[in-house]
């Protein structure tokens, strides 16, 4: 349940977040977190040059663990 105090809270988190990143950025960020989860594997890759965020890239991998009998076994 959301109370006034958790709303101020959140507030001032979504300010402090403001501060560093504008909401165009800040939606690229959560897509590609998005496109790493559900794949389970994977990175997001934040790249800052001269105090300024200048990239955002993802990597995604894949589970290289084999199942047998309910068990992960690595390749």
């Amino acid at each position: 349940m959301k109370t006034a105090g958790n709303q101020i809270d959140l507030d001032e988190k979504m300010q402090e977040v403001f501060e560093v990143l504008d909401p165009d950025t800040l939606l690229n960020i959560a897509r590609k977190l998005k496109s790493v989860k559900e794949r389970r594997h994977g990175e997001v890759i934040l790249i800052v040059k001269n105090h300024e965020l200048a990239f955002v890239d993802i990597r995604l991998s894949e589970d290289v663990r084999v199942r047998k009998n309910n068990q992960d076994i690595a390749n």
